[in-house]
């Protein structure tokens, strides 16, 4: 009795998740977008942001990775990749009206709730090394956006709570093996704290201050690099 739109959302979300983890993988809530050959992620809970943010820097012309099942991919020593996956975003309508991109309504996620598959403008087929991880946080329209790197512990705790379907964590006795994931994702990517106004007026500032970041992590490899 359940429409195979509605049961389609379940299987590629929760249950892909479950088989994801069951092979060893990290798995995150967050939209991730490539970026100068790294990936991007932004975390968060439902209706943080997540699709937005990458919606809006698809538009400024980066490639989607991922939206929303973000799965990492262990690599050498401390380092993660995320695994594209061809998924769409996921808008509201109300984000879509301020994007100025028009839902087609066979394109609904749920019939029960207003949001919509949109085909990104490109996609990134390949896999991307982890360049930062953002943790999504609410300021008002006032202050403008605020980047703030989180201290190990913080860091650690914030990956975790974001897992996709943390509560099953515990059920699948994933708690250590997540610890030690999101540890080595603090010393090899970043985890920050991204603050900003959930006003699209100043989506430019934010863009801005996130490309400026980027340049400056650019900056850090390079110099780690010339070191070694």
């Amino acid at each position: 009795g359940v429409a195979a739109r509605n049961a389609k959302t379940y299987l590629l979300g929760t249950c892909f998740a479950i088989l994801l983890q069951q092979r060893g993988n990290l798995v995150l809530h967050a939209s991730a977008v490539a970026v100068e050959g790294r990936a991007v992620l932004f975390c968060g809970a439902s209706g943080a942001g997540k699709s937005t943010m990458a919606a809006l820097l698809c538009r400024h012309g980066h490639a989607l990775l991922n939206d929303d099942v973000c799965n990492l991919i262990p690599g050498p020593g401390d380092t993660y990749a995320v695994q594209p996956d061809g998924r769409m975003l996921k808008l509201w309508s109300s984000s879509l009206d301020q994007l100025d991109w028009q839902p087609e309504p066979e394109m609904a996620v749920r019939d029960d709730i207003d949001k919509f598959f949109i085909a990104p403008p490109a996609i990134e087929p390949q896999p991307q090394p982890i360049g930062a991880i953002y943790i999504l946080r609410d300021t008002p329209t006032v202050q403008p956006p605020a980047i703030t790197p989180l201290r190990p512990l913080d860091a650690v705790l914030a990956l975790k709570a974001n897992a996709y379907r943390p509560g099953l964590l515990d059920a699948m006795q994933l708690q250590d093996s997540y610890f030690r994931a999101s540890a080595a994702l603090h010393r090899s990517a970043g985890v920050f704290a991204l603050s900003r106004p959930r006003d699209f007026s100043a989506s430019g500032d934010l863009i801005a201050a996130l490309e400026c970041h980027w340049e400056s992590l650019l900056r850090r490899d390079i110099l780690s690099s010339s070191a070694l």
